[in-house]
């Protein structure tokens, strides 16, 4: 295999992997929920290594009591990931002035 064998094979290796690493982006994408929920280690941005480990993350909503709530968790296993909940500020500041002692 020649110069022009070694160059076209690293040409196709490339294209496919560039082609993978779209179709990873891509899914996660098109998991509904929004960009800056793709920040898994909370440091404020989404690196394309998070919105690429997002394919393999799923999300469902849920209630706890009177919350309302985001369930992250593993399309692999199913195993939850994160949870996180609205807070209403205005019913959770009167929960919190009817709970404090007298």
């Amino acid at each position: 295999m020649g110069l022009k064998g070694l160059r076209l094979s690293a040409l196709i290796a490339s294209m496919v992997l560039v082609g993978y690493g779209l179709i990873r982006i891509s899914t996660g994408l098109r998991h509904g929920y929004a960009w800056s929920e793709m920040d898994w280690n909370l440091d404020g941005v989404t690196s394309a290594s998070e919105l690429i480990a997002a394919s393999d993350i799923g999300m469902r909503r849920s209630e706890y009591g009177d919350l309302r709530c985001k369930d992250y968790f593993s399309l692999k296993d199913g195993l939850p990931l994160r949870t996180i909940c609205a807070v209403d500020e205005a019913a959770a500041a009167h929960r919190d002035k009817a709970e404090m002692p007298r």
